[in-house]
Parts: structure tokens; sequence; C-alpha cells
């Protein structure tokens, strides 16, 4: 069993079981943040007809120098003109409509002088002005999006316009949020002396939301080997994966791994080589994972950062699942070294002068406001220090990675 592993070594442990879950199909107006299944290929072309892009009116001829047209008729968008229309003729004609035979340009409205049933343009034309060709945005037949694409509104536009009601989606994991500790008090109860209110259940059922899984609030466990234990195992019916808050130290009432170990189940791993979020539990039972983040506020949230939101990713099918890096110029500094690998919670600016990463003044793994306001760690490599403007590797938090 490995006791004290890499942030990279933990990450690779925890990648054997970052398996998709299947596929499914699902109405387009609910497939919004989910992660294409399969490819698709355009079913048809967009637009379907050449179509005016244009309030105006569409002229019949060759000749540029020809620039009065009589109006036989008109074309709202959503409805066809059927007869051919000949030279020095022209048909009023609306953003969208289809363009009618004979039409060879569409003048917009602003660029004629109307005069009775003629029309005089007031400005040099040539053929195919204004009017989008059949299929010049999207050809049938066409690749249209990839496995691996993570669905926005606008390719929900995309997929609409190809009539496309149904899109193949990989599962979303079914994440089972589970805190332990007698010190917490869930939220709606009386707080009373020595207790704190139960803050990581809540942001961390919200991360796995946010990341587009479906989280299941498992509420609260006291600090008991059979009462985790039972709780551990009753999640894991319920579940494809358990992430647990707390109990993952050396005190005497920290009993994570002495229940996943008492309910026949494996350690993976141990402990991990950063500050903060050092003491982490990897088990598993019956083939299912078990995450044991701290239960120091801050901690178990850049662990969750850190470990929880890759593995999801994965499991979601994301193309890209690991973590997200970017190098930015520091503000403020860290002058005192450390024997350990530091995770410096930082909110990144974007300036002219490039991506700025504005320190957090507060770094202990309790403190809460700095995490909030932060979007990244700096990756402070043991006994590193930081100065104001020096350059800095920065892990950028799920929001930022999308």
């Amino acid at each position: 069993m490995l006791e004290l592993i890499s942030l990279e070594e933990s990450n690779h442990i925890l990648s054997r079981y970052g398996q998709t879950l299947g596929v499914e199909h699902v109405l387009l107006r609910d497939s919004l943040r989910r992660v294409l299944a399969e490819d698709l290929t355009a079913q048809t072309n967009i637009p379907p007809f050449d179509r005016s892009a244009v309030d105006g009116y569409g002229i019949s001829s060759k000749d540029t120098g020809l620039n009065q047209f009589k109006i036989i008729g008109e074309t709202p968008a959503g409805y066809t003109y059927e007869d051919l229309i000949n030279p020095g003729n022209g048909l009023r004609i609306f953003t969208g409509a289809p363009v009618a035979k004979g039409i060879v340009a569409v003048i917009r409205q602003e660029d004629v002088c109307v005069q009775g049933e003629q029309i005089v343009i007031k400005k040099p034309w040539k053929p195919g002005d204004n009017i989008a060709l059949r299929g010049e945005d999207v050809t049938e037949g066409e690749p249209l999006l990839s496995k691996g694409t993570v669905i926005t509104p606008a390719y929900i536009g995309l997929l609409a316009a190809q009539g496309i009601s149904k899109v193949p989606v990989f599962r979303q994991p079914k994440v089972g949020v589970l805190s332990t500790g007698d010190e917490l008090v869930a939220l709606g109860e009386p707080l009373t002396p020595g207790k704190i209110f139960n803050s990581n259940l809540p942001s961390l059922i919200a991360l796995v939301e946010d990341l587009g899984g479906e989280a299941l609030d498992l509420g609260i466990v006291s600090d008991s080997l059979e009462k985790t234990s039972l709780a551990i195992e009753n999640a894991l019916k319920k579940v494809n994966l358990l992430v647990t808050t707390g109990g993952v130290s050396v005190g005497d009432y920290d009993r994570l791994k002495e229940a996943i170990l008492h309910m026949g189940g494996e350690i993976l791993f141990w402990k991990v080589s950063i500050r903060p979020g050092t003491p982490m539990v990897i088990g598993l039972y019956k083939d299912q994972l078990i995450i044991g983040l701290s239960g120091n506020p801050a901690a178990a949230m850049i662990g969750a950062e850190l470990f929880l939101a890759p593995l999801i990713r994965m499991i979601l099918g994301h193309r890209e699942a690991n973590l997200k890096r970017c190098y930015a110029r520091v503000r403020g500094d860290i002058r005192k070294p450390a024997s350990t690998r530091r995770m410096i919670r930082v909110q990144i600016v974007e300036t002219s002068e490039g991506i700025i990463a504005k320190i957090s003044p507060k770094q202990k793994s309790g403190v809460l406001k700095s995490l909030a306001e932060a979007n990244g760690v700096i990756d402070l490599a043991p006994g590193a220090v930081l100065n104001d403007g020096d350059g800095c590797q920065v892990i950028l938090f799920n929001r930022w990675s999308q």
C-alpha cells in the first residue's frame, strides 16, 4: 500500500477508474453541457435553399449596368415564388425567403429608390449580392460534431437546424457525497456549542453538478467505525462513485481508512505530497471507488478540484480531462519555503500585460473565504519561494477549464 505519493501518481491511479458508463439518447433541450458519445454527420444542407440575407429586392439581370427594375411580386420568409423571373423584373423579398428562379442578386432596401412599381438602384451591384447559397453554412454529409464534444447553446442551435431532436451522450455518473464527523451540523439544524455547520457537503454537491455529474446527498455520519462502514456500504449500492470528507488523518476519531478495511475493501493510496490536502484516502470496495477528502474545507475543495474533477470529466467522456494549467505572473509573494509541494490559492485575472495570479492573503486549510475568491492554485515546488512579478505555473479550477 502506497502511503505518500505525488499528485501525478495519484491522478494516474485514479485514471484507471475513469471509464465512461455507456450511452443514452436525450432530448436536445436536455443535452446542454452533456458530452457527445458519437460523431454526428450533417443530414441536410444549411441553408436548405438559396435565400435572401437581407430585406430588399431580388433582381433578374446579368447586366450589372442595369439599375431600374419592375417589381412584379413579393416573397416573405416561409413562402416561395414559383414563376421564373425574367430579366428586367424583380421581387420584393424578405430576410430568409427563398430566392426565386431567375433572381441573380438581392439589393438592400436602403440602397434603392422606389418609384411606383419600379425601383432604381442607387449603388453598384454584382451577381450573388446578399444571397446565402444552399449549403454554404453546412453541407449534407460533412462532419458536424465529433465524439467528446461538450454540447453548448450554440451547438444545440446547430443540431436543431438539422432537425435533430435527440442526441447520443455519455451517461452521467451518480456521485454520492458523504460527510463524517461528530462536530458537523446540517444546514437548518440549531448550532450548539462545539459544533460547526457542514460546508463541505453542499460545496461538493455543487461541484459534482457543475462538472455534469448527478450528485446524491448522503448527509453526515458520526465518527464511529461501524456506522461509517455501514454508511459507505449502503451508499455504494446507490452510486457509481463515493466522495467523503473528514476522517482521513491520523487522529483517534479518523475512521475512514479503517472503515474501508473493516468492510473488506482495499486502500489504493493514503496521503498525497501536497499542502493543503495531504491526508486523503482512495479506497476500493467491490470495484467501486471511494475518494476520501480532508475535512478541512479548503483542503477538501482543492482536493476535489485536483482529483475528483478530472476523474468525473473522464467518466463523462471529455476529450481533455486532465488538469489544465497556464503560465502567469504573480502578484504578491510567498517568502517562506516549505518542505512540501504547495497549492497556493490565487485569483487569475487576464490583463493587457498577460495573465496575473493574485495570491490570496489567507492560505490555511480551514479558510473558506480565500478559496471562494480563488479560481486556481499556484503549483509551488518544495523549497521554492515567490516574489512579486515572478512567473509561475497555475492549475486552473474546473470553472476555468471548460
